[in-house]
């Protein structure tokens, strides 16, 4: 939101590699998604590794990003 998309994914980027250290696999799915909307071309399966709908997230992340 604060219109700067690269300092998103950087945010983002640093959030993942404290899940890789800490063996989190929900926070990478939830990482993942996240990015897969601040980057439209990062494919949205990309990188997850749940085997669940994380419909409920996606809603999250997309009305933070439509919010002003």
């Amino acid at each position: 939101r604060t219109g700067s998309p690269r300092a998103a994914v950087n945010a983002l980027d640093r959030a993942d590699a404290i899940a890789v250290r800490t063996g989190d696999v929900v926070a990478k799915a939830v990482i993942a998604l996240a990015r897969s909307i601040v980057d439209p071309e990062r494919e949205a399966g990309q990188g997850l590794e749940l085997d669940v709908p994380l419909h409920g997230w996606r809603r999250v992340f997309e009305s933070t990003m439509t919010q002003s």
